[in-house]
This record gives C-alpha cells, structure tokens and sequence, in this order.
C-alpha cells in the first residue's frame, strides 16, 4: 500500500507548525537555550507517544492472530490489548513526566498521594479505591456473561421457551448481574453507599429533565421484557414499516424489514402507540384473496373450483377450513373472496401468490373469465352522431 501522507490539518500539524513558530521566535530573541530544551522534549515526547502507539497496534495484531488461530480463546485475547494498553499508557506517562524534568522522588511522592488517596469531601478515593473498584466490576461482568450464555444454551431451552422468552429472560438477568456488579464494586472500595444516596438523588433529578427520552425508551424497554407484547422473531407492523422484530434492548428496537433493511425503533413508540403484532398468537393466520368473475360464469361452479383449489394448497389448513364467500356484485365482475388459514404467518404472502396463480391457471383451462372494468354507453339520440352539412358561405349582393 503506498504511504500515507502527512496531513496538515490534522490538530498534530497544526501543534508542530506552532511549535517550530515558537521555537524560532524563542532563539531569535535570544533564548536559544530554552529553544533547544523546549524542542528536545517535545520531540523525546513524540517518540514516546510514536513507539507507545506502534507497540500497541503490533500487539492488537498479534492478539488477533492468535485468537484467529485459537477460536475457542479468541473472548481471552480480546482482552489482552485493552490490559497491554494501560500498561503502556502508565508507562509512557513516568516517561514523559521525566522528560518535562520532574525528579523520580517528585513522581513517588505523586505516587504516593494516589496510593493513600485524595479527600473529596468525607469521601478518601486512592488509586487502590480506583483499581479495587474495575477489577470487581470487572469480574462480576465476565461472571454475568458467563450466566447468561449458560441459561441461553444449557438451562432455559430444557424448559420449551420460545425464542422470546429466552431473549428476554437473558436480558434480564443481564441488567441484574451489571447492576449488582456494580453495587459491589462500590462496597469493595469501602465507601459507604449512604452517602452517595444524595448526590444519586441529585443526579436523577438533572437526568430526568436532561435525558427525558432516554428514560422514557429505558422504561419502555424494561416494560417490553416484562410485558412480552412482542418477541424477537415476531413479525409486526409499526406506522409505514413492516418487518420480523431481531433484538429488543432497553433503548430501542431492531425490525428487520422484508428488504433486508433495520429500523431502529424507540421503544417509547411501541408502548404508547398503536403495534399490529401478527405473531402475537403464535397459532394460525388467515389469507384473503379477492376474485372477479363475469356475470356469464356460473356461480355455483365458480364457488366449488375456488374451494377445491384452496385446498389443494399444501400451506393451507383444512382446519379451519377454508372459505368462498360471494361478497357483491361489482359494475363490471361478480366478486368473491377466498379465505383460509396457514400454519405460520411467515408463509401467508407466498401462499397468497401461489393461490392467485393457480385461480388463474385453472379458470385459463376451466374457459371462467376474469374480466376487467369496462363500461357500455348508451346514445338516446343516435341522430346526434350523424356528421352535420357545412354552412353555405355568405353570398354577396
């Protein structure tokens, strides 16, 4: 591949273009010590920030390789980046800080402080606090994936749930296991969780007038779960979208449409609005297919043919049976309508066009005509078409 260049109007440029400025004008006034000490640590900084970055990305692609190689370590290695990466960000942070000319002792007392803490109010958080803290929560996340990819696979499906239930039940148990992790994690550090309970009370005050919606679609959320008025793998319809519902979060919704499009729906919209949930039973769905004969074809027969051909469907039930009704009688058709029933909703639009294409093949070869609007008009006075004599030109006298 060839080689990037270098852009100049990335912030990194702009910085290096003010540098040099500075520095130029630095020595040409005369401070051409501090001119040099200025540009030597600037760029001992670069090349600490440079290597940090390159033994970060070579690690990324060893980690990666090895998990390509390893599938069944490929979730342990996703981790060993993130954890290579704050060592290398500590590390070139002691590097730096050297470099800008602090003492190692002024870095140990720095150290120090963040071992024994630093007083927020009541409140002492250390460095210790800090890390106690991520590596709780740390466990007791990995340990919440760990339980729900267990239920998911192992414990719910010995119980006959359907997909949805197990979605949300998984799901669930996510939120518990995060939220307690959590809890944990902030009793571990030795904090006592009372006198955090006002400044939790001030912030839902400011978030509930700030982050209105995105409570209003949490809730939401949590009420599709519980409530269960759709389920992922439900085929509904929402406003203008119609598709197959494929995950149900605390925030949104993803239908997936016919076309293979997502939307992505707030979940505010499906508990206040109108959802037409065509799985909702789980059971049977009826098809509709209207018919037009002409008013030469011969009723009964008409009737019996479109009932024999409804049931020589291979989707369609013959419990409940399917159904012929003559519903009016249009300007230009007699009109019926041929109801049945299909096992999985999923299948009614293609037994929809299958039942229209055999009406239409065997009314072909039965001679039953399907006519289309045409009207006959009817001229009272016949001699108005009759083509009417020139006038004679004016004579002159």
């Amino acid at each position: 591949e060839p080689a990037e260049e270098f852009d100049f109007a990335t912030p990194l440029g702009q910085f290096l273009k003010l540098f040099a400025l500075a520095s130029f004008v630095t020595a040409l006034v005369g401070y051409v010590p501090l001119a040099s000490e200025i540009f030597s640590s600037v760029m001992a900084t670069l090349a600490v920030i440079a290597i940090a970055i390159y033994l970060n990305r070579t690690i990324k692609l060893i980690a990666s390789a090895i998990g390509s190689s390893l599938k069944a370590y490929r979730r342990s290695f996703q981790f060993l980046p993130m954890v290579t990466g704050l060592v290398l960000l500590a590390g070139s942070l002691l590097l730096i800080a050297l470099i800008w000319g602090y003492r190692p002792q002024e870095i140990g007392d720095g150290l120090t402080a963040l071992r024994d803490g630093i007083d927020f109010g009541d409140v002492r958080i250390s460095a210790g606090d800090v890390f106690t803290f991520a590596l709780v929560f740390f466990i007791g996340y990995v340990a919440t994936r760990f339980v729900q990819r267990f239920l998911r696979l192992s414990i719910l499906p010995q119980f006959e749930l359907d997909r949805g239930g197990i979605a949300a039940i998984v799901t669930a148990v996510g939120y518990i296991g995060v939220i307690l992790a959590a809890l944990v994690a902030i009793a571990s550090t030795g904090l006592d969780l009372s006198s955090l309970a006002f400044v939790a009370g001030a912030l839902s005050v400011g978030l509930g007038f700030g982050l209105q919606s995105v409570v209003e679609n949490f809730t939401s959320g949590i009420l599709l779960l519980a409530e269960r008025p759709i389920k992922e793998g439900d085929w509904i319809e929402v406003g203008e979208f119609s598709g197959i519902v494929r995950k149900i979060s605390v925030r949104s919704t993803q239908l997936e449409t016919f076309d293979r499009h997502f939307i992505i729906i707030p979940n505010s919209l499906l508990i206040t609005g109108s959802v037409k949930n065509l799985s909702f039973t789980g059971g049977a769905a009826r098809i509709r297919v209207p018919v037009g004969v002409s008013y030469d074809a011969d009723v009964d027969r008409v009737h019996k043919l479109l009932k024999e051909i409804a049931l020589s469907l291979p989707n369609v039930l013959s419990d409940p049976e399917p159904a012929v009704l003559l519903t009016d009688f249009g300007d230009s058709s007699i009109n019926f309508d041929v109801l049945c029933f299909v096992a999985d909703v999923t299948t009614g639009s293609g037994t929809q066009s299958e039942l229209n294409l055999e009406i239409a093949r065997r009314f072909a070869s039965e001679g039953i005509e399907i006519p289309f609007p045409q009207r006959e008009i009817h001229i009272k006075h016949e001699d108005a078409l009759l083509p009417t004599a020139p006038e004679a030109p004016p004579t002159k006298d």
